[in-house]
């Protein structure tokens, strides 16, 4: 009866993982921006939204996301994973640098 029960959820765990959305990680250049919904980085390709951070209190040496919200109106090359869903693409930031003028 056990052997069946050990089956029976592995067969359960094996059918929603090939419902689970990988995210990719990416580069992406563009303008940050805030909106009312919150930061999007404006790409030649369209905007894509900046997921929220969980900081408590802003620590832009520490966190990206936090750090993208101090460089509004610039442009940035930002690194991340990548989800898009419903045709709207959102970036998990794991690194975000200005693109500075040559």
């Amino acid at each position: 009866m056990r052997s069946l029960f050990v089956l029976g959820l592995v067969m359960v765990v094996l059918m929603f993982a090939g419902a689970v959305v990988v995210a990719e990680d990416a580069t992406i250049t563009g303008t940050v921006e805030k909106t009312d919904a919150g930061l999007v980085i404006e790409t030649d390709d369209g905007a894509v939204a900046v997921a929220p951070c969980k900081c408590e209190a802003p620590a832009p040496d520490k966190c990206a996301v936090c750090k993208a919200g101090t460089l509004c109106g610039k442009e940035v090359k930002a690194t991340g994973a990548v989800e898009e869903k419903d045709g709207k693409k959102t970036i998990t930031l794991t690194k975000v640098e200005e693109v500075k003028a040559e």
